[in-house]
């Protein structure tokens, strides 16, 4: 908890918000906050949150990098209270919560979710996934390549229109009924596709289960 009366000065500092940063309660009171800032931080669009409490906004909320007094950084989530009109406190009250961690496990999930994109969008088999009733719901750029249609135009098909043969569509069409009620083994398929222009192709078809948090497909 911090206690501002004048714009990035700081009149309190609760001793648990002074050792998230590594200094005292005194040193806080006369440090001002804009020395803090990440390099890297991107420019601010709105004014620093104590001024738009100022500004007769209730209540803002901001997270942001912020030096420590051993040179490191931290990421810290603030809310401030605009409490000026309260006689016994007369300031912007600010309530800080440390989220580094948070923050070093969102950066973490980020980098591996590009890298893979950037697998996904790089190898040059065509990736489908499709739900259980065989609507199409992603492919990758490979896929596209081959079968001739856009994400935009796949993605409302289903599986059953990649397939030229009644017959086999049938088959496709009970297969996935039986996967989906009994969970069991996928095995590769080989068959004909047909291009949105009509050309026949021949494809291997491996597939798994996508899978949610408990495991269950």
């Amino acid at each position: 908890v911090s206690l501002r009366r004048e714009i990035g000065q700081r009149a309190r500092q609760h001793i648990a918000s002074a050792a998230i940063l590594g200094n005292s309660g005194r040193q806080h009171v006369q440090f001002l906050s804009k020395n803090r800032k990440h390099p890297r931080a991107a420019k601010p669009a709105l004014a620093p949150p104590h001024a738009r409490a100022r500004a007769a906004l209730d209540r803002v909320q901001t997270a942001r990098a912020h030096r420590t007094a051993d040179g490191g950084w931290v990421y810290l989530e603030a809310v401030a209270t605009n409490m000026l009109d309260t006689p016994s406190v007369n300031g912007i009250v600010f309530n800080v919560r440390d989220i580094t961690e948070r923050k070093r496990m969102d950066d973490a999930l980020r980098l591996s979710e590009e890298r893979y994109r950037t697998l996904i969008e790089a190898i040059p088999y065509g990736i489908q996934e499709m739900d259980t009733k065989g609507n199409i719901l992603f492919v990758n750029p490979a896929h596209t390549r081959m079968y001739g249609y856009s994400l935009e135009e796949i993605q409302g098909l289903t599986v059953f229109d990649l397939i030229p043969d009644e017959e086999r569509r049938e088959w496709v069409r009970n297969k996935l009924e039986a996967l989906v009620s009994q969970y069991s083994a996928m095995d590769t398929i080989i068959d004909k596709n047909i291009t949105k222009d009509g050309r026949l192709f021949w494809v291997q078809l491996d597939a798994i289960y996508k899978r949610d948090i408990h495991g269950i497909p």
